[in-house]
């Protein structure tokens, strides 16, 4: 496994092209974000720098291009929810912060339309398997008119990594949508490792 690292080639890599969806897609009207997995929001670095995380980056893109918004964000960890709320709620409006994602995903999938984006970004590949893993709700969430990036990251297991990229292309084919498929060669997280990281943004055809 794989833990998170902020501020490295692989997290500028996934915000610069988060970015330019998000820029390209947002409605100047109204515009609802979702994030399952969502961090601390700023994160300190041992320079003494200060780093803002995916959280921030797409709440500042919708904040000046779109008249309203809303957002849905999640962090499981209690200690990063806490340092998440204390620097979202100081700076951004409109903006729901709950523990887990799947407690909301039903409410979530009842509020998905052309105006909603969904990031699904965890920090390990076990988030997407299980019972009340990623894969298991995504098919509900493929059915919606929502648009999606999901993020798989790197891992040390290469059957789990494979596996779980796969039925992500299946699913995604299956439900007849239109996608963008990027791969990060210059991953320098951890050099001993051969996978890279990926990143699907979805949309409607």
């Amino acid at each position: 496994m794989v833990g998170y690292t902020p501020n490295n080639q692989t997290e500028e890599f996934k915000k610069y092209n988060l970015w330019l969806f998000v820029s390209d897609t947002s409605n100047k009207n109204h515009f609802k974000f979702f994030e399952f997995h969502s961090g601390e929001g700023i994160y300190r670095l041992e320079n003494g720098e200060s780093y803002e995380g995916s959280s921030f980056l797409v709440l500042n893109t919708i904040q000046k291009r779109t008249e309203s918004y809303e957002a849905h964000l999640n962090e499981k960890d209690k200690e990063r929810k806490k340092k998440l709320s204390e620097v979202i709620k100081n700076v951004f409006e409109n903006v729901e912060i709950n523990s887990e994602w799947q407690k909301s995903f039903k409410k979530y999938l009842r509020a998905a339309d052309e105006n909603s984006f969904f990031f699904i970004d965890p920090t390990y590949i076990r988030d997407y398997r299980g019972a009340q893993g990623i894969i298991k709700k995504l098919p509900k969430l493929l059915r919606t008119k929502a648009k999606i990036a999901l993020y798989v990251p790197e891992t040390i297991s290469f059957p789990a990594h494979k596996q779980v990229i796969s039925t992500i292309e299946k699913l995604i084919e299956f439900h007849n949508k239109d996608f963008v498929h990027l791969k990060n060669f210059e991953n320098d997280t951890r050099g001993f490792l051969k996978r890279t990281d990926h990143l699907y943004f979805v949309y409607k055809k």
